[in-house]
C-alpha cells in the first residue's frame, strides 16, 4: 500500500510538471530602459546612440558600420513590449535570447525579429528572421510610431504589431540570453527610435515539445477570410436539383 501511494504521488507530480505553466509571474510590466542613459545596456559594434526626451535613437556610424545595443541581463521567458519609429528605408531588428555574441549575428545563433517597414520584402516587420515570415499588416504605420510585442515562452515565440498577432512559431535554437536592438550597417544611414521599453517575466516553462498542429500553424504568412458564411449562401451558386441549407450544427 505504501509503495502504491508513493507511486501515485510520483505520477501526480510528473503530471503536474508537464502542465502548461502559469501565464505570468505578475501583471506588472517593468521598464528596462530608464529614458535617461544606457544603464543596464552595453554596445556591441560601432553603433551610435543618443537619448532625448526619453527617446533612444540607434544608428550605424559614419563609416556605415553598425552593431547591437544589448541588455546586460539575460532573459528566458518574457513578454517584451515597446514603441518604435523606423521609416523606410531604415532597417533594424530586435535580438532575443542572444547568449553567444562570439558566434556572430543573433539571427544565426539566437533570434532576430526584423523591423523593416517595407512591403513585399523577404522578412517584413514582425518576422523572425529566416525562421518565420510575417505577412504585411495594414495596422503597421511605416512613417509613424508603432508598438511591437515579443512573447517568448519555452520553445514558443510570438510577435505582434499594434496588437495584431503576426507570427507564432516553435523553435529550439536558444532559450536564454540578452535582448538587443540593431543598428543596421550599410552605405546609407539606418536609424531607429525607441521608447517605453517594458518587460514582464514569465516563470520557467516546461519544454514538452510542440504538437503536430503547432508545426502546421507555425508561421502566419497570409490572412484567412471566411469562405462560407453559415448564415446564408448568397455568394454560392446551386447547380442541379439538390436542396442546400447552411447550419453550424
Amino acid at each position: 500500500m505504501k509503495n502504491l501511494l508513493s507511486f501515485l504521488i510520483l505520477v501526480a507530480f510528473a503530471f503536474q510538471s508537464c502542465q502548461k505553466p502559469s501565464e505570468k509571474v505578475s501583471d506588472k510590466f517593468e521598464s528596462i530602459f530608464n529614458g535617461e542613459n544606457l544603464e543596464g545596456w552595453h554596445k556591441q559594434g560601432n553603433l551610435l546612440t543618443s537619448i532625448e526626451d526619453g527617446i533612444l535613437t540607434i544608428s550605424n556610424d559614419q563609416s556605415g558600420s553598425g552593431g547591437w545595443l544589448l541588455s546586460d541581463q539575460e532573459y528566458e521567458n518574457f513578454h517584451l513590449i515597446f514603441e518604435f519609429l523606423c521609416p523606410p528605408p531604415n532597417n533594424s531588428g530586435v535580438a532575443i535570447r542572444y547568449n553567444h555574441p562570439q558566434e556572430g549575428h543573433p539571427a544565426v545563433s539566437a533570434y532576430e525579429i526584423n523591423i523593416f517597414n517595407t512591403p513585399n520584402t523577404q522578412n517584413p516587420t514582425g518576422s523572425i528572421y529566416n525562421l518565420a515570415r510575417s505577412f504585411w499588416t495594414d495596422s503597421l504605420k511605416p512613417m509613424d510610431w508603432n508598438q511591437m510585442e515579443v512573447i517568448a515562452k519555452g520553445d514558443c515565440l510570438v510577435t505582434k504589431i499594434n496588437g495584431e498577432r503576426l507570427v507564432v512559431t516553435h523553435q529550439r535554437r536558444a532559450f536564454k540570453g540578452n535582448i538587443g536592438f540593431q543598428a543596421h550597417d550599410g552605405k546609407i544611414r539606418h536609424a531607429i527610435q525607441l521608447r517605453n521599453i517594458n518587460l514582464k517575466l514569465f516563470p520557467s516553462a516546461a519544454i514538452t515539445g510542440p504538437q503536430i498542429e503547432d508545426y502546421m500553424r507555425s508561421t502566419a504568412k497570409v490572412r484567412t477570410e471566411t469562405l462560407l458564411d453559415l448564415n446564408n449562401l448568397s455568394n454560392w451558386e446551386v447547380i442541379g436539383d439538390g436542396q442546400w441549407t447552411a447550419s453550424e450544427d
